[in-house]
Order: structure tokens, then C-alpha cells, then sequence
């Protein structure tokens, strides 16, 4: 028997063959090539498992840091555009889940990128009105906004925010804006929800167990004015909805 390839005889043993070193190199780079392909794959099915599974079994820790990152990280200042309001409008800005879910531990306990971008692009330039355990919650005063902190402890100090008693004297600091936003937390929201003339909604259609919730929408009061869908992706496991309410 002749090899075809190499002319070389196969008569006895392949191993007489004077080809052999040539056979055992392009073999052993044939398994290299393999093998990494192999694992490159492995690694990238991981990644993929990892970003999916991200919104049920990521740690408290996590979710905090990545949503500080989304918030504080540098970005271009959008230009309040309050000045094409005609009328004031107060609007309070929030995320609850179905069950009405805000958070555990003074946390958010889920992390959803696209929006907390929606935050910053509607509340950047504006006044944003919060109680005291939210401002604590973050790392720092938002930037580029007008951070005001209502307590009932008068003496209570807030480095790069304005601090009041009243619901009153918090919509006074907010005179000038056009439209300041309420952010929270629950005890807020349920203090200035007589005084808004909007609610911007990220409904999370999923179900949190949580020690703060939204207050119950009065839907007498309220109406839809907008609503858009965003469905779960692979990197993100929850389906959310924007919903813009109007007071009537």
C-alpha cells in the first residue's frame, strides 16, 4: 500500500513513514484549535448565563452597585426643556413591581439599565424632591439636578442638597423649575401624591417581596395618558412598562 499524499509506503508500519513529525505537529494544532473553540464557547454560553440569571440570583450588593453605576457615570447634561411647559407640572417618577414593590433595605432590589437612563434623561436639569432615607441610599447628591431632602429633623445636614420640614417649603426651593420630580421613597410618594399632576411609572411585571411600596393609583383620579411595553431580553429577565398617568 502506497500513501497517495506523500508517496510514502505503508507496507510495514505507519510509524516508518518519514511524514511522522509532520502528522504529529499538524495533529496537535488540529486538538489546540479545537479545544479553544471549545472553550470560547463554554465561556460565552456562561456570559450569556450569567447576564439572564442576573435579575433573580444576583446579590443585594451588586444590584446597588450596578444601578450606582448606571446613575453617577459620566454622560452628556441634557438642557431642561421645563421652558416648553406651558404650566407647571409636578411630577412624581417611580419603579414598582406588580405586586407594588419599591425596594428591601433601603435598596432597589432589581437592576434594569434602560431604566434608570430614562430617569436621568427626564430628571437632569430638574429639581428633584426625596426623603431622607433615599438620599441616604445613594453615594452622593444626584448630579446636575437640584437634590431637595425633606425630614422632619430640622438640624439634619445633606452635603450638595437643600434640606426642608414641609411638603410646602419643598415645592417653594422647587419654585423655578417648570416641573421638579418627586423620587421617593414610599413615604414621600404618598405625602405629595394630592400635590402631582403627573405620575411616571416603570411598571416591573414581575412580583418582589419588599418592606416599601408604591401607593395604590386612585384610578378616579388618574388617567393613562401613555403606555409602552418593553419585553424581557436575554439580558434582561423582566418585562416593563412605561406608563405616564395625568391627573384628571
Amino acid at each position: 500500500m502506497v500513501c497517495q499524499i506523500f508517496g510514502c509506503s505503508f507496507k510495514s508500519k505507519i510509524t516508518n513513514c518519514p511524514h511522522k513529525t509532520y502528522f504529529s505537529r499538524t495533529l496537535c494544532f488540529l486538538f489546540l484549535f479545537l479545544l479553544s473553540l471549545y472553550l470560547i464557547l463554554i465561556l460565552k454560553d456562561i456570559g450569556k448565563f450569567d447576564l439572564k440569571r442576573r435579575g433573580h440570583s444576583i446579590k443585594q450588593d451588586d444590584i446597588k452597585s450596578l444601578n450606582e453605576q448606571v446613575l453617577y457615570e459620566d454622560e452628556f447634561v441634557f438642557k431642561n426643556n421645563s421652558t416648553m411647559l406651558k404650566k407647571k407640572i409636578i411630577t412624581l417618577i417611580a419603579a414598582a413591581a406588580e405586586n407594588d414593590a419599591l425596594g428591601k433595605d433601603n435598596d432597589l432590589i432589581w437592576h434594569i439599565s434602560e431604566d434608570l437612563k430614562r430617569f436621568k434623561r427626564l430628571t437632569t436639569g430638574h429639581a428633584i424632591i426625596m426623603g431622607r432615607k433615599t438620599f441616604e441610599s445613594m453615594p452622593k447628591a444626584l448630579p446636575n439636578r437640584t437634590n431637595i431632602v425633606l425630614t422632619r429633623n430640622k438640624n439634619y445636614k445633606a452635603d450638595g442638597a437643600l434640606v426642608t420640614s414641609t411638603v410646602e417649603e419643598a415645592l417653594d426651593l422647587a419654585k423655578e423649575d417648570n416641573q421638579p420630580f418627586i423620587i421617593g421613597g414610599a413615604q414621600i410618594y404618598s405625602l405629595f401624591m394630592e400635590y402631582c399632576d403627573r405620575i411616571e411609572l416603570t411598571r416591573v411585571h414581575h412580583e418582589f417581596e419588599a418592606d416599601v411600596f408604591f401607593p395604590k393609583i386612585d384610578a378616579s383620579k388618574w388617567n393613562i395618558s401613555k403606555k409602552e411595553f418593553v419585553s424581557k431580553t436575554e439580558n434582561q429577565p423582566y418585562s416593563y412598562s412605561y406608563i405616564t398617568y395625568d391627573k384628571k
